[in-house]
């Protein structure tokens, strides 16, 4: 590989890493503002409730949804043209998992739940008991998701091996090309 192939290459992969951390400051940058704005909220004010849920179906479509999307689009692109590949038995393979959880989670349980609770809102006399029931699950899915991710970013930090350090199985992925090509 020539120097400017392998010029490339490091921008290439800087470029993607930047975009898998913006999606990593989105989601989290959302998740904590839900979490903010959730903890603002006491249950019996009907327009102060409307109002939060409004920001927090906002937050979900402009900030978390996009953010989990970016993350797992570009973590898959950085893993597949990386040495390790998609779903690799280690510490990468169980991040992958936890992603692809977190954005089942979001996507079949957390949005729908959103616009569940701002459509019984947005209604003249909301059945204020279901929207607060539909306020816990979405907390606890949510708090779901808030776990995963920080066990996710954990393992991104920690990077846990199976193996000892200095054993061969250790020395031969750390001596290991950075791509497969």
């Amino acid at each position: 590989m020539s120097e400017f192939d392998e010029g490339q290459k490091k921008g290439w992969y800087r470029a993607v890493k930047a975009v898998h951390f913006a999606g990593l400051v989105l989601f989290l940058g959302g998740i904590a503002a839900s979490i903010v704005l959730g903890a603002r909220h006491h249950l019996g004010e009907l327009e102060a409730f409307r109002v939060r849920r409004a920001i927090a179906a906002d937050l979900t479509a402009a900030l978390i949804v996009p953010g989990m999307w970016l993350l797992l689009v570009s973590g898959a692109v950085l893993a597949w043209r990386g040495r390790w590949g998609l779903f690799p038995r280690s510490w990468l393979g169980v991040k992958q998992v936890l992603g692809l959880a977190i954005l089942a989670n979001g996507t079949f349980g957390l949005v729908p739940l959103v616009g569940r609770i701002s459509g019984l809102l947005a209604q003249p006399l909301p059945d204020l008991a279901e929207a607060t029931r539909l306020q816990h699950l979405e907390d606890g899915l949510g708090g779901l998701n808030l776990v995963m991710a920080l066990v996710a970013f954990a393992l991104a930090v920690w990077r846990p091996r199976r193996a000892r350090r200095g054993s061969p199985e250790i020395a031969s992925v750390l001596s290991a090309p950075i791509s497969r090509a």
